[in-house]
């Protein structure tokens, strides 16, 4: 299956969202699937070191699927990825010209920025490592 902006909450790759909700406030609510503006979000103060270790053990090599693009990356282009989206609030366009070199064809590698991004939310969301996220989470 094709993951696609249709298939995720598209208000998380709005520029809009990403401005909203600044790092690390903007990836723990796209972990959590928290989008609404009404939904107050109060991060504790490791917030943004428990998220970066978290991101730290996401690997590559761990998911085995149909993207074949994902299991050629090192975590540490993963972080790159993520941390450009998040912490630097890079649109998928930009971060694909900077290291979207999967292919010759910057539209797919657009799409393949957005797939590592939404595989890496998900892996993310794996239970041993939202575990920890969720107790730097308030939601109010």
């Amino acid at each position: 299956m094709q993951t696609t902006k249709e298939t995720l909450n598209p208000e998380i790759f709005s520029e809009a969202f990403q401005k909203d909700f600044p790092y690390p406030k903007n990836a723990y609510r796209d972990i959590f699937g928290i989008p609404s503006k009404s939904v107050e979000v109060n991060l504790l103060p490791n917030a943004k070191e428990v998220l970066e270790d978290a991101l730290r053990t996401v690997a590559p090599q761990e998911s085995q699927g149909e993207d074949l693009y994902w299991n050629t990356l090192s975590t540490q282009e993963v972080w790159e990825i993520f941390m450009l989206r998040y912490k630097e609030s890079m649109t998928l366009r930009e971060i694909a010209e900077r290291c979207g070199n999967f292919t010759e064809d910057i539209k797919e590698n657009e799409e393949n920025v957005q797939r590592i991004l939404a595989k890496t939310l998900r892996l993310l969301r794996h239970p041993n490592r939202s575990r920890n996220l969720k107790r730097e989470l308030e939601i109010q």
